[in-house]
């Protein structure tokens, strides 16, 4: 009771004490019972010091630790910009009347049925249009644009996969 540490209260550490006392299985090897209640008292003390030394801290505004912003970073921003700007430029690349097939059904998310009687030609037409300029942006954006789409070939005897492929590098 002399000593006093922190906001620690003096009852809590005697009744802690006595608890931790009680609960002792075996007093029968305690040489000296004072010595020992002591060295529990401080055991105590320690224990709860321990944790003392976790800080708290109160903001009056908790958004102030919000790191994660809503918005992307700066270099995202331009990454996403500049692949944007090659989408773009891939797109207008197409051969005519590729280009526009795609255009109406991938950007202006034309049905196949509305392009086809738009532009007066079947709608397998449409099909074959927009499959070549899957197969071509996918040649670009896919792998970089370093290499062909190779994974089939060879693979499957079905003979449109390697035409596809060099129909659409023909475009």
């Amino acid at each position: 009771m002399r000593r006093t540490i922190g906001d620690l209260d003096v009852d809590d550490i005697i009744q802690e004490t006595y608890f931790r006392l009680i609960t002792k299985s075996d007093t029968e090897t305690i040489r000296s019972h004072r010595s020992y209640l002591f060295q529990v008292a401080k055991s105590v003390i320690a224990t709860n010091l321990r944790g003392v030394k976790v800080v708290t801290i109160t903001l009056a505004d908790p958004q102030a630790l919000d790191v994660a912003a809503d918005e992307p970073s700066a270099d995202v921003l331009l990454s996403d910009r500049q692949e944007l700007q090659r989408l773009i430029e891939a797109i207008a690349d197409l051969p005519e009347p590729t280009r526009t097939i795609f255009r109406l059904r991938r950007i202006e998310q034309l049905p196949q049925r509305s392009i086809s009687e738009r532009l007066q030609i079947p709608e397998s037409t449409v099909e074959k249009h927009i499959s070549r300029a899957l197969l071509r942006l996918s040649n670009l954006f896919g792998r970089g644009g370093t290499r062909q789409l190779l994974a089939s070939r060879g693979r499957i005897g079905n003979s449109w996969v390697n035409n596809a492929a060099k129909n659409a590098s023909r475009d």
